[in-house]
């Protein structure tokens, strides 16, 4: 997270234009609270402890996420998806974003649309990670396309804005340990599928 002092109240104030006391605490290690908030640069950024593993309602798969900086240096980036999550390159990237219209018979035909390109070769969809949305769409149509071929050419990757996740704290680790994995209820949630 970065934060920034206003010029008007000298609050600070996060990137994503939230008040910073909205915001988590970083740390349980209180001396490390006061060092990341004693600095006097006019963006703060510090390690994140918002990483690990969840479920979908929308399938069995076990998901990997973790909270990222938008300007994550693309090194890095490659660093998480080949060196520890151990990804495939892919042959394709599709980004799909948006809604699809909620009539069955358009978003069956999509899916098989999409799943036979998907058969071909190794493809990463890239999608907004939100419910009412293509990633809804590409989540169920996910379960069955694992059942039938498993995910050998299929890579999904949701991405979503901090701000529109409605379970923030569920993700925080403050032990920083990896191993934590959550089943999300089926309410109106982002996932990352």
């Amino acid at each position: 997270m970065r934060a920034r002092l206003s010029g008007h109240s000298r609050r600070a104030l996060c990137e994503c234009s939230d008040d910073v006391a909205n915001h988590e605490q970083f740390s349980e290690n209180e001396a490390l609270n006061k060092l990341i908030a004693s600095r006097n640069e006019v963006f703060i950024k510090r390690p994140t402890n918002t990483f690990g593993q969840f479920e979908t309602p929308c399938s069995n798969l076990v998901a990997e996420f973790v909270r990222i900086a938008d300007d994550t240096p693309f090194d890095n980036l490659a660093e998480l998806f080949f060196g520890i999550w151990k990804m495939r390159k892919p042959d394709l990237a599709l980004t799909l974003y948006g809604s699809v219209p909620q009539q069955k018979p358009f978003q069956k035909r999509f899916i098989n649309m999409l799943f036979s390109v998907f058969q071909k070769t190794l493809t990463w969809v890239l999608t907004d990670g939100t419910y009412e949305s293509i990633a809804e769409t590409m989540s169920q149509g996910m379960r069955g396309y694992a059942e039938a071929y498993g995910l050998t050419k299929l890579q999904v990757i949701g991405i979503a804005p901090w701000r529109r996740m409605s379970f923030q704290a569920d993700l925080h680790t403050t032990d920083f340990l990896v191993y934590l994995c959550y089943s999300l209820p089926t309410s109106d949630r982002v996932v990352n599928s």
